[in-house]
This record gives C-alpha cells, structure tokens and sequence, in this order.
C-alpha cells in the first residue's frame, strides 16, 4: 500500500503544497479516492468489526477534505453513501455536473430507472460552515486559535460555493442538512468545536 501511495513525486514530496491537488476532483484526487475505498477501507473492514455496506459508510472532512468526502460519495458510490462536509471548498465544474447529472449518482439512480433499486440508498449530505453573517462577523484575530488561526477571510468566501451546490440538490429534490455557525474561523478548533452536529445528524438527532 504504501507503494502505491508514492507514485506520483507530487505526493511523495512532503514540502510540496498539494492538497488541492490530493482532495480534489483531479487525477490524483482519483488515485487518493481509489486508495480510501479499494486499499484502505478494505483493510480496516478484514481488522474491525463493521458492517461494510455502503450505507454504513461514511466519509468526513473539512475544507478541502470536506469536498472529497462529497466527491467519495459522489464517484464511489459502491463504498460511501453518507458525507460530513465542513466548509467545503465547493467549485463550479462539480456544481455544474451535480446540476446536470450527478444527481442521479446521490439519489441512489441506476440508468434509466426512476426509483433506486433495494440496493442502492440515496446518499445523507450534511453540509456546514462559519464565516461571516448578519448576526456575527469573523474577528481578524482570536488568540484563543494559537499557532493555527487559520483564514479570517475563507468561510465567509466558500459561502457562495456552498449556497450553489445546495441549490443544485434542491433543483432535484436531493436531501440534506445544513448548519451555518455565525463567525465560525476556517481552521481546526472552529470546526471541533461543533464536530457533534454531524455526528449528531448521522448517528443521532441533529441540532
């Protein structure tokens, strides 16, 4: 596995910036989808009691790892139906293809059928994010961030893209839940701290 993960020098090299070539919809974002669902998810169902049907499979991240869990649910159904997405960094040519025919894909279609059949579900999106808003705005510093404050500036930016894909659901009648946290920054102790809510949404009562 470990192999397979290194070959490409842009992934291999850690002082290389490349997340955003890892976690989106890109031929290296394929291999990095192709490892989580044909090498690693394997080997964690052979060594943990799970159920492995896609149903019970879930994908989470934030950022740009918010947009792959989207993407693993979206390109790798037969693995992930559920994602847990905060802040996704949403861009215009997934929206578009969510528009025009990966809505099929999340609601669990098959071609040419009208209704999913008994082995397939329609996907469980839950979608978050901070940034500024009505009531409150992102401060420029918190001291409480420490060594990572993160993007004052980012939620507030990925809203559009965001409110976009949500419009794209809502054009095909797909479900999901959305939570907006008023001033929320864009780095790790923001989205810790309502980390519950969707594990609340998929595993218990969303709030």
């Amino acid at each position: 596995m470990v192999d397979n993960c290194v070959e490409n020098p842009m992934t291999a090299n850690p002082l290389i910036r490349r997340r955003w070539l890892e976690y989106s919809d890109t031929p290296i974002g394929e291999r990095y989808l192709e490892y989580l669902a044909d090498e690693l998810k394997p080997l964690v169902d052979e060594n943990f009691h799970t159920n492995p049907a896609p149903e019970f499979t879930s994908s989470m991240g934030s950022s740009m790892g918010g947009l792959v869990s989207f993407l693993a649910v979206l390109r790798r159904p037969d693995v992930f139906r559920n994602c847990l997405c905060l802040s996704p960094a949403f861009q215009v040519p997934l929206i578009t293809e969510v528009a025009v025919s990966g809505w099929r894909v999340l609601k669990g279609l098959g071609e040419g059928e009208e209704a999913p059949s008994p082995a397939r579900t329609p996907a469980r999106i839950y979608l978050d994010n901070g940034g500024d808003t009505d009531e409150s705005k992102v401060p420029l510093i918190d001291l409480f961030d420490g060594m990572n404050p993160g993007y004052f500036w980012l939620d507030t930016s990925l809203q559009a893209g965001i409110d976009a894909m949500m419009g794209a659901l809502k054009l095909h009648g797909i479900p999901f839940h959305f939570v907006r946290a008023p001033g929320a920054r864009h780095n790790e102790r923001a989205w810790g701290k309502r980390v519950d809510r969707p594990l609340r949404f998929l595993y218990g009562r969303a709030r």
